[in-house]
Parts: C-alpha cells; sequence; structure tokens
C-alpha cells in the first residue's frame, strides 16, 4: 500500500507553485513586475468569481493576497525619491485601488472590483510595452 493519499488537486496546486517559484528565481527586474500585475489580476478573477458563489470566505483571501502584492509588492517596489512624478502617481493610483477593493469585498460590488482590475491592466499594458530589450 502506499504511504500517501493521492490528490490530484493538491499536486496541481503544488506544481502550480513550484512554476511559479522557478519562474521568479529567473525573472529579470521587469519580469517580477509583470508577474505582480498577473498575481493581483489572477486574485480579481478569483474574487470576482466568488460573487457567483457566494463564497465570501475565499472573497476575503483573494482580496487580502491583492491588497497584499499591490502594498508589498507594486507600491512597495517603487523609488519615490528617484520616480518623479510617475511614481507619486503610481504609487496613489495603488493606494486608490487597495482602498476600493476593501470597499468591494465589503460592498460585494462587481462595479469596483472591475474598475480596479482595469486600472491595474491599463498599468500593466503600459509596463509590458515598455519590456527592454
Amino acid at each position: 500500500m502506499f504511504a500517501f493519499a493521492v490528490t490530484p488537486m493538491k499536486h496541481a496546486k503544488a506544481y502550480g507553485q513550484m512554476a511559479i517559484n522557478t519562474r521568479a528565481t529567473t525573472a529579470d527586474p521587469h519580469g517580477l513586475i509583470e508577474m505582480l500585475f498577473d498575481a493581483v489580476d489572477e486574485q480579481l478573477a478569483i474574487a470576482l468569481g466568488t460573487l457567483d458563489t457566494g463564497d465570501a470566505e475565499r472573497r476575503g483571501k483573494a482580496v487580502s493576497k491583492a491588497v497584499m502584492l499591490l502594498q508589498e509588492g507594486l507600491r512597495g517596489g517603487l523609488d519615490l525619491d528617484k520616480g518623479g512624478d510617475l511614481a507619486q502617481q503610481l504609487d496613489a493610483l495603488y493606494e486608490y485601488c487597495a482602498a476600493r477593493l476593501v470597499e468591494a469585498h465589503t460592498r460585494r460590488d462587481r462595479a469596483i472590483f472591475q474598475e480596479v482590475r482595469q486600472h491595474l491592466r491599463t498599468v500593466a499594458e503600459g509596463w509590458k510595452a515598455i519590456r527592454p530589450q
């Protein structure tokens, strides 16, 4: 008999986490920011999905992760001294988005989630467009 239970979802999740970790250790700084944008977008997709299922706990976890990625990842990566007006504006946008996500979760407001998602997708598209060669 096997000494462990085979759980396909657990293995898929572990494989996905390993792939993310591998990607993060090999990515350049520009690529790491792209990964942060992708991770926030993924959490927003989860949060939006829970509005249909009513899973408030899962939505809360997704919002918490998205806020943490915004605050510690995207905002934390800004150089407010050297980045000038653009860094200041991005800092304000990320702070605004984090606050709006908390409001969206509390109010279960799809429009707010979509608003934040669109703001961040616009910035992410711009970031991807300036990728160094």
